[in-house]
């Protein structure tokens, strides 16, 4: 694993530790680890159904989000 794997890894690791943060005073979170999109499996956090707080608590901590027709991908610029 090289160091730019090993970053993608640790930002989604705090990614998780976040959303079961918010998770724990919210509605439940379903989520996916990866996905498989136009014929490639792609790494990321996936959320697929999550109350509307989860958005607002990811944006003020930091992070971005690309709505897919899989879902809502998370990532950190």
């Amino acid at each position: 694993m090289n160091e730019l794997e090993a970053a993608r890894y640790e930002e989604q690791g705090k990614i998780l530790e976040l959303l079961v943060e918010i998770q724990r005073t919210s509605a439940p979170i379903e989520l996916s680890i990866g996905w498989a999109g136009d014929g490639t499996v792609r790494q990321g956090v996936l959320i697929k159904s999550a109350p509307p707080v989860v958005t607002q608590k990811l944006v003020e901590a930091g992070y971005s989000l690309d709505i897919t027709t899989q879902g809502v991908l998370v990532y950190r610029i």
